[in-house]
């Protein structure tokens, strides 16, 4: 049942045995210390391994996302609450 579902999420059986036995070199390489073999049933093996693929996935798909040419020349009001008289005030800046 559960690797019915990873294949409907779009894992290969490659990718699902490499989740199992924590293998998979790309993300080894991008553990905090440097690469180095995990265990799979060492609880913090495992969770450094799914969290360190986890931001490997996050940053791979950062590098899809295009933003709007124009996203940066907008203004901004923010509102500054220290004001010296304690009354807040807006300020008009660009991003």
């Amino acid at each position: 049942m559960l690797i019915t579902k990873l294949h409907k999420i779009g894992l290969t059986p490659t990718d699902i045995h490499n989740l199992e036995y924590l293998e998979d070199k790309e993300v080894l390489a991008h553990l905090p210390g440097g690469f180095c073999w995990l265990k799979k049933n060492v609880r913090e093996d495992v969770v450094l391994y799914f969290e360190t693929f986890a931001d490997l996935l996050e940053e791979k798909l950062l590098r899809n996302i295009e933003l709007p040419a124009d996203l940066f020349n907008q203004k901004l009001l923010v509102i500054n609450k220290k004001a010296a008289n304690k009354e807040p005030i807006l300020i008009e800046t660009e991003l």
